[in-house]
């Protein structure tokens, strides 16, 4: 799946969600429901990783919210939503793609293949005991690993 068609995807979903849960008119990103016609997606460069461009897709519905991501881990890098008075942007993300290269909590970025932890990266399935690189503090492999999701260029 292109990288544009899961950010569509995952629009799509959320907004059904919302139209389920609390209406039509309270949808986190306007489409046409009847076609499912989003919004246009804006691509700025971010960076490079290895031989990859790095991008920040960015969408903006009509009510001043504003969704950044990248394409280098699926990184969701700022939600900027309107209050009463000014826009905050409630997002923990970086400026930079330097700063999520030199090592990140995970702010913003979808985990895999495992979320969480597993401890001393040892796992069994069927009786078959399996060892993972471990990655965090007390020997876990945590989020993933050395190479989680967080740390592929996902072309669109």
């Amino acid at each position: 799946m292109e990288f544009n068609d899961f950010l569509n995807r995952f629009v799509a979903t959320y907004n059904d969600s919302c139209v389920t849960g609390i209406g039509a008119d309270h949808a986190f990103f306007s489409y046409d429901l009847k076609t499912r016609n989003l919004m246009p997606i804006s691509k700025q460069p971010f960076g490079r990783f290895w031989n990859s461009d790095v991008s920040c897709y960015t969408l903006e519905n009509p009510g001043g919210v504003v969704l950044k991501v990248l394409d280098y881990g699926a990184i969701i890098q700022s939600l900027t939503v309107p209050g009463k008075s000014s826009h905050a942007d409630i997002i923990l993300g970086f400026d930079s793609l330097y700063e999520y290269l030199k090592g990140h909590p995970f702010f913003g970025a979808i985990a895999g293949r495992v979320a969480n932890r597993i401890p001393d990266g040892i796992f069994t399935i069927d009786a078959q005991t399996y060892q993972l690189g471990v990655n965090a503090p007390f020997d876990n492999h945590l989020h993933g690993g050395f190479r989680g999701f967080d740390k592929y260029v996902w072309h669109s």
